[in-house]
C-alpha cells in the first residue's frame, strides 16, 4: 500500500476533546459520499488529523464535514480510557502494547474496514448457514488480542433477522442465537431462518496487518523492551516491517529543510504535505526471516510447553518460543512530533501456523 500523504483541512475546534478515532474512522468509511479511502484518524495535542490516500473533491469535502458535524465522540473523561490502536493497557506509567496475531487475520482490527447492513446469503438447505460478503471477520471476543474488551466495541459483529437484533452465543456460556465462523465469514443459526426473512449484518473485515505504537496526547512514550512470541508451528511467509513515522514538519526540521523541500524530496505533488501529515522517518527495519529475529534478540526464554487446554482459552497443542529484545537507549516517541511506530507484514501475507505476536513494554510520561 502506498503511503498516506493527504490530510484535508477540517475544523475540529469544537470536537477535539470529544473525538473517538475508531468510531469516526468507521463513520467516514461507510459514508457513500466519500470514495477516497481514509486510512487513519489521529488525535493529539494539536488537534485531529484525517489521513486519506488521495485528495478529496469538493463534494467529498462537504460530505466529510457533514460526518464530522454529526460525530458524537466520547466525553473527555471517557477519552482517557480510549486506546490508541493497539495501546490497550496503561497502568500508572507503564504501558503494554500488544500486537495483532500475524498468523490470524481475524485479529487484524486496526487495518480493518467496517461494513454495515450487509445482506447475507443463505447457503444451506436448512436455512441455518448464511454467508457474509467477506472472509476474515475481526474477532475480538475470543482473546485474539490481550485485553480486547477495552477496544472491541467498534469492531463487534451484529446480526439482524427481519430487523430484529439477534445475539451471538456467549464465548463462555454459549447462550445465544448463532455462532460466527470468523475466518470463513459465516453466520450459523441454531434455528432455521424462515423463508422470506432478510438477514443483515454489521461487521469489520481485515485487509491490513499494520498495528501502531503511539503515545497518548501530551505524552512521551519510551519503549524499553519487547518480546516476539511464536508458536512452534509458525511458518513465516512474509517480511515483518518496523517503521517509525511522524509529522512532516518534524522530519523537515530534523533534515534542516523546508516543508516544500521535503515534499519535493519525497517525490510528492506540491502542497500535498501538511505540517502534521505523517511520513516515514528513515529506513524501515525489515525482518525477512526468523533468523533475523534470532540474530537481533537478546537470547531466548525457555520454550513454553502446551498448557491451558485445547480450546480457545489454552495453548492448544503448540509450544511457544519467546525472544526478548532490550533497548539500551529507550526508543522515544513524543506526541508533539506525531511520532509512532508502525509494524506490519510487508505484503500482508499472514504467517502459517497458530500465532506470531509481539509485546512492547514502555513508559508513558508527560511531555515537557
Amino acid at each position: 500500500m502506498s503511503a498516506t500523504v493527504f490530510c484535508p483541512v477540517v475544523d475540529f475546534s469544537s470536537l477535539v476533546d470529544a473525538i473517538n478515532p475508531s468510531s469516526l474512522l468507521a463513520e467516514i468509511q461507510k459514508n457513500s459520499g466519500i470514495s477516497v479511502v481514509c486510512d487513519r484518524v489521529d488525535v493529539d495535542d494539536t488537534g485531529a488529523h484525517l489521513l486519506f490516500r488521495a485528495s478529496l473533491s469538493t463534494e467529498e469535502s462537504a460530505a466529510l464535514n457533514s460526518v464530522v458535524a454529526a460525530h458524537t465522540g466520547v466525553s473527555a473523561a471517557e477519552k482517557k480510557e480510549v486506546a490508541v490502536f493497539s495501546q490497550v493497557k496503561p497502568e500508572l506509567d507503564e504501558v503494554f502494547v500488544f500486537s495483532v496475531n500475524w498468523a490470524d487475520q481475524t485479529s487484524w482490527f486496526p487495518g480493518s474496514t467496517r461494513v454495515e447492513d450487509q445482506q447475507l446469503v443463505c447457503c444451506s438447505a436448512d436455512r441455518k448457514h448464511w454467508a457474509m460478503l467477506h472472509r476474515n471477520i475481526v474477532d475480538l471476543c475470543h482473546s485474539k488480542i490481550t485485553e480486547e474488551d477495552k477496544i472491541s466495541e467498534p469492531y463487534l459483529t451484529y446480526v439482524k433477522v427481519n430487523g430484529v437484533l439477534k445475539t451471538e452465543k456467549d464465548a463462555h456460556s454459549e447462550v445465544g442465537d448463532y455462532i460466527v465462523d470468523y475466518r470463513a465469514g459465516m453466520v450459523m443459526f441454531d434455528e432455521a431462518v424462515p423463508v422470506g426473512h432478510e438477514v443483515v449484518a454489521d461487521y469489520s473485515h481485515a485487509y491490513d496487518s499494520t498495528f501502531v505504537i503511539a503515545p497518548l496526547p501530551g505524552k512521551v512514550l519510551r519503549i524499553q523492551e519487547a518480546e516476539a512470541q511464536f508458536s512452534a508451528d509458525a511458518d513465516m511467509r512474509d517480511s515483518v516491517v518496523y517503521q517509525a513515522w511522524g509529522y512532516a514538519q518534524a522530519l523537515a526540521g530534523m533534515m534542516g529543510v523546508t516543508l516544500a523541500q521535503l515534499t519535493a524530496a519525497l517525490g510528492l505533488p506540491a502542497n500535498s504535505l501538511a505540517a502534521t501529515t505523517k511520513v516515514p522517518f528513515g529506513q524501515p527495519l525489515v525482518y525477512k526471516s526468523i533468523r533475523d529475529f534470532i540474530n537481533q534478540a537478546n537470547g531466548n526464554f525457555a520454550p513454553l510447553v502446551p498448557f491451558g487446554g485445547t480450546g480457545w482459552r489454552g495453548m492448544g497443542q503448540q509450544s511457544s518460543l519467546c525472544l526478548p529484545f532490550s533497548y539500551k537507549g529507550a526508543k522515544t516517541l513524543p506526541s508533539s512530533k506525531g511520532m509512532e511506530i508502525r509494524v506490519s507484514l510487508q505484503h500482508h501475507q499472514p504467517f502459517g501456523g497458530t500465532w506470531a505476536t509481539a509485546t512492547f513494554y514502555a513508559l508513558s510520561e508527560p511531555e515537557v
